[in-house]
């Protein structure tokens, strides 16, 4: 499995709440670093932690997708490029510290909005270092 693969596998978890896939693509440390507004189990490390992600997600937007728009794969990280889609169909709700901070009710609209995140591979193919 190629580093692109791997990034396109755990997008796709989130994407469909698939425990097999996230089984097979995230790391037991992984860690989503960018949770803080996320629901407490959206922290937690390993498939478990993507998976509530895709939960949270999925609650809130309807027909969520994540098509990538670009990947590199430098050394032991991949950056990839992609757009967040859906429709703002349920609530969504934030987070601080733990606590619910923020509901944002259901506005019936598509969202459509680009994001960039770096994925660390900590070791998963060869010639990448464990850190």
């Amino acid at each position: 499995m190629t580093a692109t693969d791997l990034a396109a596998g755990l997008f796709r978890v989130l994407e469909t709440g698939d425990p097999a896939l996230a089984t097979e693509v995230v790391h037991k440390e992984f860690r989503n670093r960018e949770a803080a507004v996320a629901p407490p189990a959206c922290r937690i490390s390993g498939p478990a932690g993507v998976l509530a992600s895709s939960a949270w997600m999925q609650s809130a937007f309807e027909g969520l997708r994540l098509p990538f728009m670009e990947t590199i794969h430098n050394g032991d990280q991949v950056w990839v490029r992609l757009r967040m889609q859906g429709r703002h169909s349920g609530a969504f709700v934030l987070f601080r510290d733990g606590a619910v901070d923020q509901v944002v009710p259901p506005t019936g609209r598509e969202i459509d909005f680009e994001q960039i995140h770096v994925l660390g591979l900590r070791g998963q193919l060869p010639g990448t270092r464990d850190r």
